[in-house]
């Protein structure tokens, strides 16, 4: 190849690398806002589910205690329920399967957006009358697991109406 055909397609080649520097750069400054937005979002949408069922937990030594004096689940009509969490709850009823001697502490969300329509997290605890051992919370929603505190499952229950 002579010095003359050198000179010539030495441009082009500049040309193509200015142009893919530009490219990458204009990617890298379109696609690190919305790469911020998305992990903005699933932060948000994580830390209300969880002020949700914090929200649930302060009303489990409620449940606790009307259960120990009554030897049945709470209704709506004994516990007076305060949403503190009004941006997003939408209701809290407290419903039993008196059979199990199961109480549940159910959470309606708000739609916000459309990320939680028809979204239910579902505090329950089964009371065992023959053991002086204390059982645990456990925690249900219809809610993608991902946006779930560790603790709760999306095996939402199948034989409880949470919109009574």
């Amino acid at each position: 190849m002579s010095y003359i055909e050198k000179q010539q397609t030495t441009p082009k080649k500049q040309h193509i690398v200015v142009v893919k520097v530009i490219s990458a750069m204009t990617l890298f400054l379109l696609g690190l806002p919305f790469l911020m937005f998305l992990a903005t979002s699933y932060y948000t949408t994580k830390g209300l589910t969880m002020d949700v069922y914090l929200m649930g937990q302060e009303y489990t030594n409620k449940v606790n205690q009307f259960y120990k004096e009554n030897n049945a689940c709470p209704t709506n009509q004994d516990i007076t329920s305060v949403i503190t969490e009004l941006d997003i709850a939408e209701k809290i009823n407290f419903l039993a399967d008196a059979k199990a001697n199961t109480c549940y502490i159910a959470l309606s969300l708000k739609s916000l957006n459309g990320t939680f329509t028809n979204k239910v997290m579902v505090l329950s605890k089964t009371f065992d009358t023959q053991s002086t051992i204390d059982t645990a919370w456990n925690c249900y929603s219809n809610i993608q697991s991902i946006y779930l505190p560790k603790k709760c499952s999306t095996n939402m229950l199948k034989n409880i109406q949470t919109n009574k």
